[in-house]
């Protein structure tokens, strides 16, 4: 943990302090500008590939994606919300070290501490791990490894609401006031200036999905899983409950044969 920060990662969040640390050239790790080429990504993604085999290259880069989301999210989301800090974490500033064995993102790592931030604005404060880093890491995922948009930004919405009520419960527990209103960059649909909000609305109205929690896009971890296995808020678990339901009501138990 790096000591500076160690008051944003109180009790609920220590789990969080490992995906950020100081740039250290006796660990490595990869610029994160690379992440927007084809090489970079083919060769962390075949590292991924043993895992599992089933799947196909697409669906093995929205697994990748979804990880090195939650590092850039875990990092940055719990100082900007109990410190009111911002950390240089934009693509030309921080590195990621990969895990060994998989190639999924393990730590994000920064050249200094930061600096406290200068608005109250969550879209301010956020800009340079979503707008400089997560968005341009995860439109280059999508026009090399031929992932659906829709399914990488659907992991980076359903990332930050998890990390974003974790900080907010820890901050509760601990009477701590938040140093901005989080809650806009989920129910945004754009930014400021009119681009399009990654984070936005992660999850559908539970009225439209019979008042179950039901994701907004798939994570496609049943493509690659070995049984096939839906999430518990997978909206194509849910889409095939909705279809079976309306089957049992046209073909009642004692018409069929």
């Amino acid at each position: 943990m790096i000591p500076e920060l160690s008051s944003a990662f109180p009790a609920g969040l220590e789990h969080h302090a490992q995906s950020v640390s100081l740039i250290d050239n006796g660990r490595p790790s990869v610029p994160g500008r690379c992440f927007l080429e084809r090489d970079t990504l083919s060769t962390a993604l075949l590292r991924l590939r043993p895992r599992y085999p089933r799947a196909s290259v697409p669906v093995l880069a929205v697994l990748w994606a979804k990880m090195y989301g939650f590092r850039i999210i875990a990092a940055s989301l719990p100082p900007a919300l109990l410190l009111d800090w911002q950390l240089p974490v934009a693509l030309d500033e921080a590195s990621m070290a990969l895990d060994p064995e998989d190639g999924c993102a393990a730590c994000l790592h920064i050249p200094h501490v930061g600096s406290r931030a200068s608005s109250a604005d969550p879209f301010e404060r956020l800009q340079g791990s979503i707008r400089h880093h997560l968005d341009p890491v995860l439109e280059a995922v999508s026009l090399h490894m031929k992932a659906p948009i829709t399914a990488l930004r659907g992991d980076a919405a359903v990332n930050f609401h998890h990390i974003a009520s974790e900080v907010t419960q820890a901050a509760a527990r601990a009477g701590r006031p938040l140093g901005c209103d989080v809650g806009r960059l989920s129910t945004a649909k754009t930014w400021p200036d009119g681009k399009a909000n990654t984070l936005h609305a992660p999850f559908l109205p539970r009225e439209s999905c019979s008042g179950h929690k039901t994701r907004r896009t798939c994570c496609l971890h049943y493509r690659a899983s070995e049984d096939g296995s839906f999430c518990a808020t997978c909206p194509v678990a849910e889409k095939h409950l909705r279809m079976s339901h309306r089957m049992s009501h046209l073909c009642p138990e004692g018409l069929k044969r």
